[in-house]
Order: structure tokens, then sequence, then C-alpha cells
């Protein structure tokens, strides 16, 4: 998490896929993060076959909000 620029990183691992509840509850957090102007990047297991694509979307996210 990164306070001063409003950046947040989740991992979004197998409950979200098995979860209905779970997943609910974190997309209505999300939600109430990005209102409260925080960006949301979310990483998946599939995404870390790619960690340098990773890297790039928060370094990107964070860019942008300096």
């Amino acid at each position: 998490m990164y306070f001063r620029q409003k950046v947040l990183v989740e991992y979004d691992g197998w409950q979200h896929d098995r979860d209905a509840k779970q997943r609910q509850w974190d997309h209505i957090r999300r939600e109430q993060l990005e209102a409260a102007g925080w960006r949301v990047i979310v990483v998946t297991s599939i995404d870390m076959d790619k960690p340098h694509l990773v890297i790039a979307r928060i370094r990107q996210a964070l860019d942008t909000r300096a």
C-alpha cells in the first residue's frame, strides 16, 4: 500500500473463485476504496507468471499519482 499516492495492491487468491461471499465483499470494499480516491491494483496468480508486468502496472499507477 502506497499511502501518499493512494495506491493499493491486492492479491486475489483461489478463494475468489470458490467463495461468492468473499468475492462480493471484496467488490464492495474496492468500490468504497475507489470512491475514497484510491487506485486499487488487483493481482492474481496468472499475473505472477509475468511479474515484470505487475511491476509496470504499479509503477504506472504511482507515476500518475505523483
